[in-house]
């Protein structure tokens, strides 16, 4: 009798486990970006409340193979009701020949980190195109674009364009690839890719951003970046 009770147990997880893997098939792409948006919301503004270290490394290499410097940065980030402020801990440009421009500097502080909140998405266009595993994870694999692109000379403003992943279960980012917009004529923004890592058992913070690609400004070089975010700490 206790072998049948048991079986019948199996049985019933087993069709609670089916119905909840049906249902999560069944969300059409407007249920999914409504709860990635409701959680990459909360995930941001949590984010705001926490402190941790900026690691930055970047390298360029011309199309002859030579090394063009080196620039690294360490900062220290903090918000202040909602404003990002950066207490640097060390700082060495190194650099040659090649320029960071104020853009690149931007990117480093929202794109390379992207959330996508409720006050982002009127200004996307999202398309799902598959499902894909990366690590344990079951993810949503989006394409995502600006809704316009703005013209380079007339805003400072940046957008995120490529592809990011979204997990099943918390409906939060977990990978982007893509590169920045608007581009400048001659100001090509290098593609990348931002890992992200999970926080406090509740929300996905963008962990490390890679790059090796051609960046152009002024002059094209391809370039080697790496960016590390590190020991995420409540904010006192």
């Amino acid at each position: 009798m206790a072998k049948v009770r048991l079986i019948i147990s199996a049985l019933i997880i087993s069709t609670i486990s089916v119905f909840a893997i049906s249902a999560q098939q069944q969300l059409t792409p407007e249920e999914i970006i409504k709860r990635l948006v409701e959680n990459g919301t909360q995930a941001k503004k949590a984010r705001n409340s926490y402190t941790y270290l900026e690691d930055m490394k970047l390298i360029p290499v011309t199309s002859f193979g030579f090394v063009g410097g080196t620039y690294k940065r360490s900062c220290k980030i903090s918000f202040v009701n909602g404003e990002r402020r950066e207490s640097f801990l060390e700082e060495k440009n190194e650099l040659k020949s090649f320029r960071i421009a104020p853009s690149d500097i931007n990117d480093l502080a929202t794109i390379y980190q992207f959330f996508l909140t409720d006050k982002d998405l009127p200004f996307y266009k999202l398309k799902l195109l598959k499902t894909e595993k990366v690590d344990d994870l079951n993810t949503y694999v989006f394409d995502i674009k600006p809704d316009k692109i703005p013209d380079a000379k007339k805003t400072r403003d940046r957008f995120f364009q490529g592809q990011i992943w979204v997990d099943d279960k918390d409906f939060q980012i977990v990978k982007i690839s893509g590169h920045s917009e608007p581009e400048m004529s001659g100001n090509r923004s290098a593609r990348f890719e931002t890992y992200y890592t999970f926080v406090a058992d509740k929300y996905w913070f963008p962990w490390q951003t890679i790059s090796d690609d051609v960046m152009a400004t002024g002059s094209r070089n391809k370039v080697k970046l790496k960016v590390v975010y590190d020991k995420y700490t409540i904010a006192k």
